[in-house]
């Protein structure tokens, strides 16, 4: 894999191919504002265009064609002298990190109080249609005037997902867009990329690799994993919809296969006023289950081949199959890749770790005895 640094200013033109820089690292997050670190000698050639306040960088592989990996600025920078070592650590954030800077406001057409124009702003509409319509009318060409970024524009929509009702009532934009992307059963992505100047969202279908995408020691592409296990904080919802005392709605909502594994575990009442819709009310009790749903992270460092390598064959969002044991499919775990931590340096070697997300509920218990099967093995042998 080739990677490639380009230095943008802060109107984002390019200035240049970064050449000489000791580390890049970056942590790139599903659907979440990604973080970089890079560190370039003092006398850089482009070191005295990098550091000027709103610049920022481009970073390409081959694996992707000519579609940055990410893109964005520096938000914080140290410069280091000493006898031995002139350094400049530029700390920053991908170009998602605007999606933080924004509210979603219910009356995107008024720019200043009162806004009595609409008391939250509901959208209908493929998954992906729906999430680029609230970039574009809180930050994008149709936002109100004040709330415009020049450099943003509205993309060409792929219309991917299932169709979803949204409501923006004053949430952060990117908060809307990460509960908008698993609703109705929606498994989208979705980041900001800067080309051509300007800053787009771009929502994306991730795939299910399972039966193509397999890391195991045996193949030579798995170096190492490490895992953890957490008990859910809820697996029954209860959703309150709009009105007051007894003639307020409520719908339940609830994980059956958590319930029998861990016991009925009610969360906080899940407040969703200002209407009755079952399917919106349904929605937000299936969102707060998955976000209090039982987590099985797995982090693995893959080792790229001529068969499989990172943003070729696999990206953010796909699932993929680890063989964490053996050869048989007790020791397979397969989930979505929600973080991927990338380390350059000029020289190599270039590491590439992935973040697993909480597997699926069928492989909860045979992941548990893998892990047990795992340590047994090991206490057998030290005891050799």
């Amino acid at each position: 894999m080739t990677w490639t640094i380009r230095v943008r200013n802060s109107i984002n033109e390019d200035v240049g191919e970064l050449d000489q820089y000791r580390e890049l690292s970056a942590t790139l997050r599903l659907n979440d504002v990604s973080a970089w670190q890079l560190v370039i000698p003092s006398d850089s050639p482009l070191a005295g265009e990098l550091v000027k306040p709103g610049a920022g960088i481009r970073v390409f592989n081959t694996n992707m064609g000519g579609t940055p990996m990410f893109t964005g600025p520096w938000t914080s920078m140290e410069k280091l002298q000493s006898k031995d070592e002139r350094t400049i650590t530029f700390t920053g954030v991908d170009d998602t990190q605007w999606l933080k800077r924004r509210v979603a406001s219910p009356s995107p057409t008024e720019g200043f109080p009162p806004y009595t124009i609409s008391a939250k702003d509901t959208l209908t509409g493929p998954c992906s249609t729906v999430l680029g319509l609230y970039v574009n009318r809180n930050i994008g060409p149709s936002a109100y005037t004040s709330r415009q970024h020049p450099l943003f524009t509205y993309s060409t929509n792929p219309g991917l997902g299932t169709t979803i009702t949204g409501e923006a009532r004053w949430q952060m934009l990117l908060t809307l867009l990460q509960e908008l992307a698993v609703a109705n059963g929606n498994n989208l992505g979705f980041k900001v990329i800067q080309t051509s100047g300007a800053y787009q969202l771009y929502p994306f279908q991730p795939r299910d690799l399972t039966a193509s995408v397999m890391f195991s020691q045996k193949l030579g592409n798995l170096a190492g994993f490490t895992y953890s296990i957490e008990a859910p904080e809820a697996n029954y919802v209860f959703v309150g919809g709009d009105g007051e005392g007894t003639a307020r709605t409520y719908k339940e909502r609830f994980d059956g296969d958590s319930i029998a594994r861990w016991g009925r575990i009610e969360g906080e009442l899940v407040d969703r006023p200002g209407t009755t819709d079952t399917t919106q009310l349904e929605q937000a009790g299936d969102e707060a289950l998955v976000d209090k749903q039982e987590k099985v992270s797995l982090s693995i460092t893959p080792i790229d081949t001529d068969k499989l390598k990172f943003g070729r064959d696999y990206y953010l969002g796909d699932t993929v199959t680890v063989q964490i044991e053996g050869d048989t499919p007790d020791g397979r775990i397969q989930e979505v890749i929600r973080e991927v931590k990338i380390s350059l340096t000029p020289d190599g070697p270039n590491v590439v770790t992935a973040g697993i997300g909480t597997p699926g509920r069928q492989d909860f218990y045979r992941f548990i005895k893998t892990i047990k099967d795992i340590k047994a093995r090991l206490i057998r042998q030290e005891t050799r």
